[in-house]
């Protein structure tokens, strides 16, 4: 195992030290005195964490997707279901190396929001949005991976939009012949903006979510593996070589 880890990380060398700098890059824009040039309390240095969480998120999705392009071939596929890994460590390794760069992401967010209070007047605060990021991408992850182990990396993308697709026209149904409050009671919106502008009520919801979302996130991810483990040997019809 240890040495699939090591031959991604060897190939792949070039790619994560290029996500690394780029997230340096990015997390400058927490350091930046936002709210001394756009006033206190601005609502644009207020965002200033989700939007740099959110552009670490894609630097990150776009090294892990290379992750699997890497051994799309056919005679390592054959190759490695020979050995004692089999498919089975072949699909462990790439999961263990996507939710690791995630993990690398979210140390770094961390460490960036616990040393903002030291080089700005500004406190940290992000620390929550970023864990939050962390367990949004690897969900998204333990979603789309099956997908791309099925029908290879070019492909995959393409079935997981139409995935994505399909549950909004659920979505949109839904809307269109389901139960829903009336949004026209102004009861109801006046409910709905005081939960919103509820600091407190926010934080508690977001701690509930956070003290879930692992064991959520644990069994998704574990579901996915399964499936990817016996999807893979039908995906290596799929490579062209």
């Amino acid at each position: 195992m240890l040495g699939l880890l090591y031959k991604d990380l060897k190939i792949m060398k070039y790619e994560i030290i290029m996500m690394l700098l780029e997230m340096v890059v990015i997390s400058v824009c927490l350091f930046l005195p936002l709210d001394t040039w756009l006033g206190e309390g601005s609502a644009v240095a207020g965002m200033a964490p989700v939007v740099v969480a959110f552009a670490v998120c894609i630097v990150v999705s776009m090294v892990q997707s290379k992750i699997f392009s890497l051994d799309e071939r056919r005679v390592w596929a054959y190759y490695m279901t020979s050995t004692p890994f089999a498919a089975k460590g072949q699909v462990l390794s790439k999961y263990y190396l996507s939710i690791g760069l995630s993990a690398v992401a979210m140390i770094w967010l961390l460490l960036c929001d616990s040393l903002v209070p030291l080089f700005t007047d500004q406190p940290g605060g992000g620390s929550l949005i970023y864990i939050a990021f962390f367990f949004g991408q690897t969900f998204g992850r333990a979603i789309e991976i099956p997908f791309i182990i099925r029908f290879g990396e070019k492909n995959g993308g393409s079935y997981k939009i139409l995935f994505g697709l399909g549950i909004f026209f659920l979505f949109i149904v839904y809307l269109l012949f389901g139960p829903l409050p009336d949004f026209s009671n102004p009861d109801f919106l006046e409910k709905l903006i005081s939960i919103f502008s509820d600091a407190q009520l926010m934080s508690t919801g977001l701690l509930g979510f956070m003290a879930i979302a692992p064991y959520v996130i644990m069994i998704m991810y574990y579901i996915s593996y399964k499936i990817s483990c016996k999807l893979y040997l039908k995906g290596v019809d799929t490579y062209e070589t």
